[in-house]
Order: C-alpha cells, then structure tokens, then sequence
C-alpha cells in the first residue's frame, strides 16, 4: 500500500468515525453490523476497479441474504460477470447477453430501479431458474 493511499484510508476512515460517533445513539444492532461491513468493504477498496467490483459484490450477497450476487457488464457485444458471489459452479461468466435480465437492465440505461413482471411468468420463470425469488 503506498503511503499517501494508506494516509487517505486512514483520513477516510478517522472522517467516517468521527461521524459515526457524533450521531446520537440509536438503530439495532443489524443496522450497527451493516454499517461496520460497508465501512469495512470501503477501507479495502484499491487502486483496481475490478476488485473494488467484487468487493461490493461480495458485499451486496452477503447484506441482503441473496443465494447469488453477480455484477455484469456489457463488453463487445457479450455479457461479462466481472464480479460473482457464490455463483454456481456451471455458472458462465462471459455469455451471450439476450435473455438475461441483467441486459435488459444495462439497456434501459437509467439509474432508477428496475422493475420486471417477467419472473411471474411460468415460461421466464423456467428459463432462468438462478433469478427465482
């Protein structure tokens, strides 16, 4: 770690404490927990994104309870997985992107939430097992 990265973590990190204890007390124990974790995920950011990636991966999984947490990117033309928690042994990571919901999400190009009545549909709903809530 070079010393002015180590300066700026320690910085951020004496920021983000500082903070946290003027806020008055309250919240449960999860929230205090949930915190502690993105706090954590943050301080082991790096200068390379693709790690960064699965770090919020990893960290996404793991705060909402998921089975499966991926983070896709659209690269010439085909899906890539740069970041995947617990994904599945068969799992492919550079794909071709029709029919993954995950394309259609990168497509709308928005930054609003994204909302799909297609899972309540038997034939989507066989077709894409990994993505049943």
């Amino acid at each position: 770690m070079t010393k002015t990265k180590h300066l700026l973590t320690n910085k951020l990190a004496g920021d983000f404490n500082q903070s946290i204890s003027e806020q008055p007390e309250s919240g449960t124990g999860q929230e205090k927990n949930r915190l502690a974790a993105i706090n954590q995920c943050f301080l082991k950011f790096d200068v390379n994104p693709d790690l960064n990636i699965k770090l919020l991966t990893d960290l996404c999984g793991e705060l909402l309870a998921g089975d499966y947490a991926f983070y896709s990117r659209l690269n010439q033309n085909m899906l890539h997985s740069l970041g995947s928690w617990h994904a599945p042994p068969n799992f492919n990571h550079i794909e071709k992107p029709d029919g993954h919901i995950c394309y259609d999400v990168i497509k709308q190009g928005s930054n609003e939430i994204f909302f799909s009545p297609m899972f309540s549909h038997p034939t989507i709903s066989r077709q894409t097992p990994m993505c049943i809530c």
